[in-house]
């Protein structure tokens, strides 16, 4: 019986482990040095107010461009119980990268957006500049 709620107990930790610190593979297209805002990251309450500011971690710069984070206002995607702040503009780290002048063609970068309760999402992107 101890045997069986350790697995659970294991495998409950392991799936909030797992929503925690999400990874997502993208790929993206920009048009020569013209930025192009990846992700617009957001922490709110129920009364969509900021709970913190969440931060930019980069693992691995892009080579041929510039990857920068800034505190701004705007709109984020929401849903459930949160939709409702949809319509609202709130504070969060806004995520942009932009390519170095003349360059064209792919480059690779990593970064890890940080809420203010810790959870973490990685970004792998390979971008194509044209």
């Amino acid at each position: 019986m101890i045997r069986y709620f350790a697995i659970a107990a294991a495998l409950a930790f392991a799936g909030q482990a797992e929503a925690q610190n999400q990874r997502h593979k993208w790929q993206r297209a920009a048009v020569g040095t013209q930025p192009i805002e990846l992700v617009f990251a957001t922490h709110i309450d129920m009364d969509c107010k900021s709970k913190g500011e969440s931060r930019l971690v980069i693992s691995q710069a892009p080579k041929n461009g510039l990857l920068t984070g800034s505190q701004h206002q705007g709109f984020s995607e929401f849903s459930g119980s949160y939709a409702k702040c949809e319509d609202r503009k709130v504070d969060g780290l806004r995520v942009v990268y932009a390519a170095s002048p003349g360059f064209k063609g792919k480059d690779r970068f990593t970064f890890i957006v940080v809420y203010s309760d810790g959870e973490t999402r990685r970004y792998d992107v390979e971008m194509t500049v044209y």
